[in-house]
């Protein structure tokens, strides 16, 4: 993940510069509002249940990254690579919209985790690294989020494509009832 692009889609401008609606549509603000009061409608639009979902597979990147680097690399490395995995994870749901409103995603599951000032910095900055290796890690960690992101949306389409066509049952089933009686 370059730099430049991670920048692009975390920037704290954009949070500051747009406003969030429920909807998760967003509009340029006509005065300077508090980035904080920006970022607070932006989480309340995400009670999602991919945010829901996201948030189980959060959890086990947490435990594994530290599990597996705990004693390797130092914490700020571990938070970027977090932060890497939650940014591929969601950006199959929220890639296209507006930067402001995944990063909204990407700040609502990272921020349970770790301070508030840690998580600006895993979502802002990305540390040198102490070791060769770490630099390709925040590229596959964040590889396997995407991964793991595109088949929950998968798996949700399929599953909308099944309640629908049970609906669409339920409802031919309901019509012809109706004409029996």
């Amino acid at each position: 993940m370059s730099n430049a692009a991670f920048d692009q889609q975390l920037s704290r401008k954009e949070v500051q510069s747009k406003s969030v609606t429920p909807s998760g549509s967003t509009s340029e603000d006509s005065e300077q509002g508090d980035p904080e009061s920006v970022l607070d409608t932006a989480l309340a639009s995400l009670e999602t249940p991919e945010i829901q979902v996201f948030a189980t597979k959060v959890d086990a990147a947490w435990n594994v990254l530290h599990g597996r680097y705990a004693s390797r690399i130092p914490q700020a490395q571990i938070d970027h690579l977090f932060a890497c995995f939650v940014f591929g994870l969601t950006s199959p749901v929220y890639g296209d919209a507006e930067p402001s409103v995944h990063f909204a995603a990407c700040r609502a599951l990272v921020s349970p985790k770790m301070t508030p000032e840690r998580a600006h910095a895993a979502l802002h900055a990305v540390p040198v690294p102490t070791e060769p290796w770490v630099e390709a890690a925040y590229q596959s960690v964040e590889r396997r989020g995407i991964d793991m992101g595109l088949a929950i949306t998968n798996h949700s389409r399929v599953q909308d494509v099944r309640a629908a066509g049970e609906a669409g049952t339920s409802r031919r089933t309901a019509v012809v009832e109706e004409e029996l009686s």
